[in-house]
């Protein structure tokens, strides 16, 4: 984890690169999430008048932050 030490734009706090064991479980999707199912999971379209978005149903979710994606794990299950 963390950005090699000449790796251009990285900062200090991405340093020094270093070993990451998992200790948890976790779960993985597959695919993508969509933007179809973000939007019923959430209900926002965070991608919406962003720069450079394709829209539609099957086209991934994007411009979705942390907080967010950590929000539609939990209410997705």
């Amino acid at each position: 984890m963390g950005a090699p030490a000449d790796e251009r734009g990285a900062t200090s706090r991405e340093q020094p690169r270093h070993g990451v064991t998992l200790t948890k479980d976790f779960w993985i999707g597959k695919y993508e999430v969509t933007q179809a199912q973000f939007r019923a999971v959430m209900g926002t379209e965070p991608w919406k008048g962003q720069p450079y978005v394709q829209l539609g149903a099957t086209v991934p979710a994007s411009y979705i932050d942390w907080w967010s994606a950590a929000t539609f794990c939990a209410n997705a299950l």
